[in-house]
C-alpha cells in the first residue's frame, strides 16, 4: 500500500484537544512519519458523543451529520480516541438518522 497515494482526515477529539494536545501532535506526526498525507479540517467539532451519554441521543444528529459533511472526501479517518470513533460509528452506516432508523420509535 502506497501511504501517499490515501489521504487521512486527521479527527482529533474534543477532549484530546482541550486536555491532551500533545496526543493530537503526537498522532499526526506519528502518521506522517509513516509517509501519510494528511489533513486536519478545521471545522471540526465534538463527536455528540457526551451528549448522548447524557440521554439526548437525538441532539447529536446534526453534528453526526457535519461530521459525515467534513470527512466524506477523506480516504480514512484517524482519530486517537476509541469511544469517539465509536460513537461516530453508526453515523456513517446511518448517515441520516431519523427515531424510526435508530429504533426510537
Amino acid at each position: 500500500m502506497n501511504s501517499n497515494s490515501l489521504h487521512i482526515g486527521l479527527f482529533i477529539p474534543c477532549y484530546v484537544d482541550q486536555f491532551y494536545p500533545k496526543v493530537g501532535i503526537a498522532t499526526l506526526e506519528l502518521l506522517e512519519k509513516f509517509g501519510c498525507r494528511v489533513s486536519y479540517p478545521m471545522g471540526q467539532t465534538c463527536c455528540g458523543q457526551p451528549m448522548a451519554n447524557a440521554g439526548y441521543e437525538r441532539d447529536p444528529v446534526g453534528t453526526a451529520r457535519h461530521f459525515i459533511e467534513l470527512f466524506k472526501d477523506f480516504d480514512y479517518i484517524v482519530a486517537p480516541s476509541g469511544s469517539c470513533v465509536l460513537h461516530g460509528k453508526p453515523a456513517a452506516d446511518n448517515p441520516w438518522p431519523t427515531p424510526v432508523t435508530n429504533g426510537i420509535l
